[in-house]
C-alpha cells in the first residue's frame, strides 16, 4: 500500500475543529459533513504542497549540486504547473468550505427558537439536582400509596 494511502491518512482526524452548534435538520447535518470533509481536504492539500517542495528539493540536490544556492526558486520554477494546479484546488476547496459555513449559519439563524419548557418540567429537573426535593415514590406500583 502506498505511504499516502494509509487508512489513518484517509480518515478525517478526530481532533478536527469543534462544532459549536449541533445540526438539527438533515440539511444542516449534510453541511456539517461537508465542512468536515473540506477542512480535512485543506489539511491534506497543505501537506501535499509541503511534500512536493521536499521531494523536488531532494531531487534537485542530486541532479544539480550547483542549484543549492537557488534551491527554492529552482524548485518553484520547475514545478510551476503543479503548484498552480494545487493552488487552484486549495482555493476552490476554501470557497466551498466558506459557502457551506455561510449556508449552515443561515439555516441556524432561520431556525425557530424552541418553546421554553413548562414550569413543571423545570421543577422536576430541579428536584433531581437536589435530592431533598425529590418526589417520594413507592417501590411497589401496586401497593397503596402512603406518602408522608
Amino acid at each position: 500500500m502506498a505511504r499516502w494511502a494509509k487508512p489513518e491518512v484517509r480518515t478525517p482526524p478526530e481532533h478536527a475543529r469543534p462544532i459549536l452548534v449541533l445540526p438539527h435538520t438533515p440539511a444542516q447535518r449534510t453541511l456539517v459533513v461537508t465542512l468536515i470533509c473540506h477542512d480535512w481536504l485543506l489539511r491534506r492539500l497543505r501537506k501535499t504542497e509541503s511534500q512536493i517542495w521536499q521531494m523536488q528539493a531532494e531531487y534537485d540536490e542530486i541532479d544539480d549540486p550547483l542549484s543549492e544556492e537557488f534551491l527554492l526558486g529552482d524548485t518553484f520554477i520547475s514545478n510551476a504547473t503543479v503548484f498552480s494546479r494545487l493552488q487552484r484546488r486549495i482555493d476552490s476547496t476554501g470557497r466551498a468550505f466558506h459557502r457551506a459555513l455561510k449556508e449552515f449559519q443561515r439555516l441556524e439563524t432561520a431556525r425557530p427558537k424552541p418553546d421554553p419548557p413548562p414550569a413543571s418540567a423545570l421543577r422536576l429537573i430541579d428536584s433531581y439536582r437536589h435530592p431533598s426535593r425529590r418526589p417520594r415514590v413507592c417501590a411497589n406500583p401496586f401497593a397503596p400509596r402512603v406518602i408522608k
